[in-house]
Formats: C-alpha cells, structure tokens, sequence
C-alpha cells in the first residue's frame, strides 16, 4: 500500500486529510510538527510526503531542506501546504524544487489528483533508470556472450599478451586465467599495476584513445585470451550508447587506479634514494655528519621531500636523529629498502 506522510500542525486539517486520504486507499502516516516529521520520514521512508509550511519547531521549508540533502529521502515527492495565497510563498517553495503546492482550503478532488500525478510521475521515472541500467547490463552481456563463443588463442604462463607502446589492432578479452599488467621505470625495474581475472577486457584504452599502449599485459599462468577486430570494437562503441558508458567508465576508472600507483611508485623510489645515500655516507660509528642540503643534492630530490622520506624512516625504526646527526638504528633493514627498489 503507498504511504503518505502528512505533516501539518493543525488537528483539525491533519485529521480531516487524513481521513480523505485513507478513504483514498492510502496508508497515512501523520506529524504535527516538522522535527517529527523528518524523523518519520528518514524511519519509513514514505512513496509521498504532503507537508505544510507554517509550523512551529521547524517549518515547511526546512523541513524539505533537510530532506532534500539526504541521500535515501531526497528522492520523495514532496507536496507543500499553505494557508497563504500567496505567490512569494509559492515562488520560493517551487524554487526549493518543491514538487507541488497546494493551497489550504483545498478540496478532495484537487488533493487526490496531485497525489495521483506525482506518484505517476515518480513511477516513470524510477522505470526510466531501471531500464536504462538493465540495457546497459544487456548490452555487455550480449557482447561477453558473443566473445565467449570465439576462435580461442592460449599464453602460456610469463607470455606477453601486448607491449607498452605497441599499437592495437584488436580487443583483448581474457576468457580464462589471470594476467599482470605491469610498466618499467626509469631504471628498467618493472612494476605491477594489478592483476586481472577472468573474465576481463584488455587493451581497450589504446582503442578509445586511438594511441600507443600505455603498459605491458602478460599471463601468469596458462590463460585463454579471444581477440576482437579493432574496427569492429569501434563501430560497436559508435553503435551502442551503453556500451560506449561502460568501457568509458572503465577507463576513468583505471586512469585514477594508475595515478595511484604511480605516485605510490614514485614515493618508494624517493625512499629507496634516500635510504642509498644514508647507505653510502655513513661512518663507522653508524652516523652522518652532512646536512640535510647536501645529502639530498647527491640523489636529486628537494631537501623538503629528502625531509619528509626521513621523518618516515625515523617513524618505521629504521633511523634516528640526534643532534641534527642521522644514526642508523636497523641497518638491515635499510639495506632490504634499497634492495626491494
């Protein structure tokens, strides 16, 4: 049964309402006063909510507001009601996005009716992005189950699938096992971005992008892979709005996932620079006498960052300071930070 919330501090109009209002078939839930309100509303979650506007504690109007700023409320009809003909009042209640408004005295036909058509409104509405989430859901379904059905190429374990900087000429689908995308810095050390299971798309990014790959793809263990015409792939995202959302979606997502990385990556190349040259400099009595300035001349880096990568090792138990004078408390372990990069 829909549930309407009537919140209006006047006994006799809320009675009467809600009376016409069950008569209706409703299921009426009613406040006398606008912080009871909300609280119903934010509990029960009403399919309505008729609400007027002069009330003591907390007014029509914010009444709305607050509803209206909370994720699992702001997407309830809201009705207000007045005993003011008055356009200013109407003016600001629909510029709040009020849904309706209704002036008291109002008769049954005019209640039911605003009623009616703003349920009716919610209800396409609410089908609308069901649809258009379940053609999106269609559509890749539709296309995984195309790819599933395709000639299968295997990789070995440690086989490259593409090379950073290659160009594409098909989509990669990865039908079974897993595979590394990793990159090389600029010592030639390589470093994983993630790893992907079956089933996932490969190589789509250089596609939209129309450019090179920006990293390298290998298995990591035996992996079928089907691979899908570049140009065919083209016109199906020209061809399909929801497909197009969805690898577009993918690549916004794996843009952010790769600056993570990088700057993380980058980072631990800074910690590893600076562990090196505690490393070199120190004397035997495990302390260094050169300023914060020269040390971090030595490697390249700001003394600012050579600062702070310092007041991270001294947090981890790897050094100390003393007297302005860097004393290695853990050289094992500052050694296994030079070594790991």
């Amino acid at each position: 049964m829909t549930k309407i919330l009537l919140i209006e501090d006047n006994e006799d109009v809320r009675e009467n309402t809600a009376e016409i209002l069950e008569l209706a078939n409703y299921e009426v839930l009613t406040a006398e006063d606008g912080k009871k309100g909300v609280a119903i509303a934010k509990d029960i979650l009403p399919d309505i909510i008729i609400c007027d506007i002069m009330m003591p504690e907390l007014d029509g109007y914010g009444v709305f507001h607050i509803l209206s700023k909370d994720d699992t409320t702001s997407g309830i009809p809201f009705v207000f009601l007045t005993a003011k003909a008055d356009k200013q009042d109407f003016r600001k209640g629909m510029s709040l996005g009020a849904d309706d408004y209704l002036t008291k005295p109002f008769d049954e036909v005019e209640l039911l009716n605003a009623i009616e058509i703003r349920l009716k409104k919610r209800n396409v509405l609410s089908n609308k992005r069901v649809d258009e989430h379940n053609d999106v859901l269609m559509d890749i379904k539709a296309f995984e189950d195309l790819l599933e059905k395709e000639e299968v190429i295997t990789f070995i374990n440690k086989e490259n699938i593409f090379k950073e900087s290659g160009y594409p000429n098909v989509l990669f689908y990865l039908k079974k096992g897993s595979v590394k995308v990793w990159k090389l810095d600029q010592n030639g050390k390589s470093f994983i971005l993630k790893t992907l299971e079956a089933p996932s798309f490969l190589g789509y990014e250089a596609i939209i992008n129309d450019d090179k790959y920006t990293h390298n793809v290998t298995a990591i263990k035996d992996t079928d892979i089907v691979k899908f015409p570049k140009e065919a792939f083209k016109s199906l995202l020209a061809s399909s709005k929801s497909i197009a959302a969805h690898f577009s979606k993918m690549v916004v997502e794996d843009n952010h996932e790769l600056e993570s990385k990088l700057l993380s990556t980058a980072y631990s190349s800074v910690r590893a620079k600076v562990a090196s040259v505690i490393l070199k400099y120190y004397s035997s009595d495990a302390k260094i006498s050169m300023s914060r300035e020269e040390l971090a001349s030595t490697v390249g880096i700001a003394t600012e960052t050579f600062i702070r990568a310092l007041g991270e090792l001294k947090k981890d138990g790897v050094i100390n300071m003393n007297d302005g004078r860097i004393i290695i408390q853990d050289l094992a372990k500052l050694k296994a930070i030079v070594e790991q990069y």
